[in-house]
């Protein structure tokens, strides 16, 4: 994939970002707690089964009473009433405001029945009489909110436990993902040796004193660790950058020559770092099909002059990631170190050899003229 391919991707660079993906997996948990809210509500329950079922077992007490040889009026013999019977059965079935309309329905008709019992009938109650009709509607609506707090307690339990279920499903996702990163990571650790084996090889490579070996090494070593297709050394020579060597040795879009002006390897030169395209991407300065490369580093000396330029000119979509440019980085650091060892080393073998032909010019001067010996 050449520089050209990142246009096209750019809007999937957000994929890799660790704070897009925590906010989507959050909205989405928050999601699923809402519609669990909305779905579970209390149990739609109208009032008219309630009151029907009231009236009906105050109907069917009455009509025990009067039905059943040997009673008083209304069963008031039966203590406790038959009525506390319904109060309890319609508070603790429905709860609520149905606790509320039982205890109301059987205190009235336990106040009538003592209002119209056939010995004092229609004659004003006292308040001790008139006390088990107020518990009755006490206790109904005592139960009644009993019952409807419990209700509520167990909606919001099932709530949270269905918000905690969304949430395991994310962890266990997420989980997932990690074994299949863990197991990637032992993969490699596994053929570690192999990678050290040619670490080693490469660092070998790199002690030669030879430049031309060198910059051989310096593109086989990039393209390597980096695994791209196709990899160039630049040499940095009266402000313009030539073509010193590559892999493969032939590419078709290779130049030999690239302007210091290049959009991505002119910023690598100027900021002294390593460029890639998804920075021009983020920017958004220049277009991408200004340039070639999809990577370039300087190779710096310590006196902080620029010996050349790697650029990086063809490779996979994934292959330029931070974990690789700051191996990109590693390797120029290496390089350049390498590179000015060898340096030094050819100047001091020059300076030596000029050194041994002086003394030699003179001592040939010195066997010429044997009057200078005389003197």
């Amino acid at each position: 994939m050449t520089a050209q391919n990142y246009k096209d991707f750019s809007p999937l660079m957000n994929l890799t970002n660790p704070d897009h993906i925590l906010s989507s997996t959050q909205s989405h948990t928050v999601g699923h707690h809402q519609r669990g809210s909305n779905e579970s509500g209390e149990p739609l329950r109208t009032s008219f089964m309630p009151a029907f079922e009231t009236l009906l077992g105050i109907l069917v007490i009455c009509a025990a009473a009067a039905i059943l040889p040997g009673q008083q009026w209304g069963l008031l013999n039966v203590q406790p009433h038959p009525l506390w019977i319904v109060v309890l059965a319609i508070a603790v079935r429905y709860g609520g405001r149905n606790g509320y309309l039982a205890g109301g329905f059987c205190g009235v008709a336990y106040g009538l029945l003592l209002w119209t019992r056939p010995e004092v009938r229609f004659q004003a109650l006292t308040t001790h009489v008139l006390l088990q009709p107020f518990l009755m509607f006490a206790v109904g609506a005592l139960l009644g909110e009993i019952r409807s707090a419990r209700e509520r307690r167990v909606h919001e339990l099932e709530t949270n436990l269905r918000g905690v279920r969304n949430d395991l499903g994310t962890l266990w996702e997420r989980y997932q993902t990690i074994e299949k990163l863990k197991g990637e990571l032992e993969r490699q650790i596994a053929f570690q040796s192999d990678s050290i084996v040619a670490l080693t090889e490469l660092g070998t490579r790199l002690q030669s004193l030879n430049l031309y070996d060198l910059h051989q090494t310096i593109v086989d070593i990039s393209a390597s660790f980096l695994r791209i297709d196709a990899c160039s050394l630049y040499l940095y020579q009266s402000e313009s950058l030539l073509l010193e060597t590559g892999v493969p040795e032939i590419w078709n879009a290779r130049k030999l020559e690239i302007d210091v002006h290049d959009p991505l390897v002119g910023p690598a030169i100027r900021d002294r770092r390593v460029m890639s395209v998804i920075d021009l991407v983020r920017q958004k300065e220049r277009s991408v099909q200004d340039t070639q490369a999809l990577m370039a580093g300087p190779l710096i000396f310590s006196d902080g002059l620029v010996y050349g330029v790697v650029v990086i000119e063809s490779g996979p979509f994934g292959s330029i990631t931070p974990s690789s440019i700051l191996l990109f980085d590693k390797i120029l650091n290496w390089a350049a170190v390498a590179l000015e060892n060898a340096i030094l080393l050819e100047r001091s073998r020059s300076g030596v050899r000029i050194g041994e032909q002086s003394r030699q010019e003179v001592e040939i001067s010195w066997v010429l003229t044997p009057g200078l010996r005389g003197r």
